[in-house]
């Protein structure tokens, strides 16, 4: 049997800058997605809303690449997941702009309806990665 190693893909120094990103202890962000998730689904379909979003899912990182959607871009996929009739057309859709992949699009479609969706995302399972 081969020996597995660990390999860290960073300098040691930038542990906690990046451990900071994923600890979140602000009610407050949370609090403003949810109210620009239920914008949204009220027909609000602004970018302001959606980077509310987005910066209450990545903490900013790829904020640049959500930049490159023109609001027209963003208001129509923003109403399509909203009146989409299956789950999988609003992920769909959502991931059809420049920056947003199933985690940012599940967390879009959670912070619209809580009690319907949830994140998914490959690091929710790590033990201490979110707070």
């Amino acid at each position: 049997m081969t020996e597995s190693r660990f390999v860290l893909q960073f300098d040691v120094s930038e542990i906690s800058s990046l451990a900071a990103r994923y600890v979140v202890d602000d009610q407050g962000a949370d609090d403003q997605a949810l109210r620009a998730g239920r914008e949204i689904s009220s027909g609000n379909y602004s970018r302001d809303n959606l980077q509310v979003i987005f910066r209450w899912k990545t903490g900013g990182r790829g904020i640049s690449r959500l930049r490159r959607n023109t609001d027209e871009e963003i208001a129509d996929a923003l109403e399509l997941a909203v009146r989409a009739a299956a789950d999988r057309s609003a992920v769909a859709v959502l991931c059809g702009l420049n920056g947003v992949e199933v985690p940012v699009a599940s967390a879009i479609l959670t912070a619209m309806n809580p009690e319907r969706f949830t994140i998914i995302d490959s690091c929710i399972g790590i033990p201490g990665y979110y707070k």
